[in-house]
């Protein structure tokens, strides 16, 4: 098992209720989107879920 897959599944083994998105930070950044429609906020999920997939795979390529 390489050390991306020991980090992922560390991460599904949590049991606690930690997130890893922060609510208080994505309040604020859906009080910035003046539409109401939270299209700010499902851009910068979007690109950084996009991010993470590039990264997945770098890391898995080491």
């Amino acid at each position: 098992m390489n050390t991306m897959e020991i980090q992922l599944a560390e991460i599904k083994g949590r049991t606690d209720d930690a997130s890893v998105l922060n609510p208080a930070q994505l309040d604020q950044i859906r009080s910035l989107d003046i539409s109401g429609k939270h299209r700010l906020l499902q851009r910068i999920l979007h690109t950084f879920l996009e991010s993470t997939e590039v990264i997945f795979v770098s890391l898995s390529k080491q």
